[in-house]
């Protein structure tokens, strides 16, 4: 029994030196970290902003067209990715022949997920004004219900 013993240890032996010579060829050199694949999913939604003052001369017509613009961008690589982040912008358009001045809040909801947003801009006739980034919550815009507030439109 005891040579049984010797041999099985000596195969052992050799087969752990064979894979200690083929970790020093091969696994010992430190791994590059993988960089993170980022996907972008973008989705954008158009609301109409009407004027509801019966003074107006534009009373009960849409006056402006707010174009959200939503990128989604999700990762994979390397446990330092981050998980997700998202910018929605907005960009203003006008729809009138007149300049026009707008104090405006924008209010969207989805479930859990809110964020509102006040500005103040002015646009020449049939021009758009580019407003930036609005928010970076990731409830998506095409699920969500938006609310569009003026306080005062004034046209020149």
């Amino acid at each position: 029994m005891k040579k049984h013993y010797l041999l099985v240890y000596a195969v052992l032996a050799l087969a752990g030196a064979s894979l200690a010579e083929s970790c020093k060829k091969h696994g010992d050199e430190p791994q590059p970290e993988k960089e993170c694949t980022k996907t972008t999913i973008t989705n954008s939604r158009s609301v109409n902003l009407f004027d509801l003052r019966t003074s107006s001369v534009f009373y009960n017509q849409v006056v402006a067209n707010f174009k959200f613009v939503q990128a989604s961008n999700t990762y994979k690589g390397t446990s330092n990715c981050p998980f997700m982040d998202c910018s929605t912008v907005l960009v203003i358009q006008n729809v009138t022949p007149k300049t026009i001045t707008l104090d405006f809040n924008v209010i969207f909801q989805l479930n859990l997920a809110q964020w509102n947003y006040q500005g103040v801009t002015t646009i020449a006739p049939n021009a758009t004004a580019e407003i930036g980034q609005v928010s970076s919550n990731c409830g998506s815009i095409n699920l969500g219900s938006f609310v569009i507030q003026s306080a005062s439109i004034n046209y020149r």
